[in-house]
């Protein structure tokens, strides 16, 4: 079996997704076998690069389900939660809910709240 073009050539960015919103843009990208995202806060014009070198959390830059109000919403399988969650950044309230979920309970949805929409 071939290599894969983007395999071989890792020094270009992959564009995956682009979201414009009112006060900012974001642009979802491979680059160097991180997945990454482009921040552009519009009143302040200056644009933040974010890149994820570990290949299992790929998933925190996929499509969110919804974005509003400077948050980003997505649907989650429970024992996927450990490879999403960043449990520093987490209320005691949501880190008790969080712990209750068993592995093959329903999806639930994470809410990523942006510090600067």
């Amino acid at each position: 079996m071939g290599t894969r073009y983007t395999d071989e050539h890792k020094h270009y960015a992959y564009p995956d997704e682009k979201y414009d919103l009112e006060h900012s843009s974001w642009a979802t990208f491979i680059y160097e076998d991180k997945h990454c995202v482009a921040y552009r806060d519009k009143k302040l014009n200056k644009t933040t690069v974010f890149a994820n070198p570990d290949p299992w959390k790929s998933w925190s830059f996929k499509s969110s389900v919804l974005m509003q109000d400077g948050c980003f919403y997505f649907v989650a399988d429970p024992g996927y939660l450990s490879h999403l969650l960043d449990e520093r950044l987490m209320s005691q309230a949501d880190l008790e809910k969080v712990r209750s979920l068993k592995e093959d309970d329903n999806p639930v949805i994470v809410v990523y709240r942006m510090k600067n929409p």
